[in-house]
């Protein structure tokens, strides 16, 4: 049995909550659907008259609906395009899920080494070990930052189960 995983129905889920909590913010909320599937969501700031385009989330599954990747990308108002800032990735194995957060290198134009790493590892029924690991830039390798155990009676609290 899997651990849990981010789903489409989680990302939709996630989408649909921001919108009816946040009827009354200065942000408005844009999901673009692509094979039943939230493919994009796009905040904008409402002045009261403009929106104003802020940041995006794109999405991207695999064959299971499982959020694989999540890139964010703020508007450069300037150039009128949207720039990457940060890419997490999901990996999914049976007993645990593990997640990479990387950085976008402007001066290289690509994604950085990943700096840091949750994982979290099923250890018994209800009860998930969760480690952070940080980038050793010297050693070439993660070194653990922290751990601890979460116990919880219901884990889809912690993402979405299948």
């Amino acid at each position: 049995m899997e651990i849990f995983s981010m789903t489409s129905a989680t990302v939709l889920a996630m989408y649909m909550n921001m919108v009816s909590v946040n009827t009354s913010s200065n942000f408005a909320y844009n999901a673009e659907m692509q094979d039943g599937k939230v493919n994009a969501i796009t905040v904008c700031e409402n002045d009261g008259k403009y929106l104003h385009m802020q940041k995006k989330d794109v999405y991207t599954y695999d064959t299971q609906d499982r959020v694989v990747a999540k890139e964010t990308f703020n508007w450069d108002e300037e150039n009128m395009k949207w720039v990457p800032v940060q890419l997490v990735n999901y990996i999914y194995t049976e007993q645990s899920v593990e997640v990479e957060l990387s950085r976008w290198n402007r001066n290289e134009m690509t994604y950085r080494q990943p700096q840091d790493r949750m994982v979290y590892d099923l250890i018994a029924q209800n009860v998930v070990g969760v480690s952070q690991y940080r980038w050793n830039m010297e050693l070439n390798r993660y070194d653990l930052a922290s751990g601890y155990v979460q116990m919880q009676t219901d884990l889809s609290k912690l993402l979405a189960q299948n």
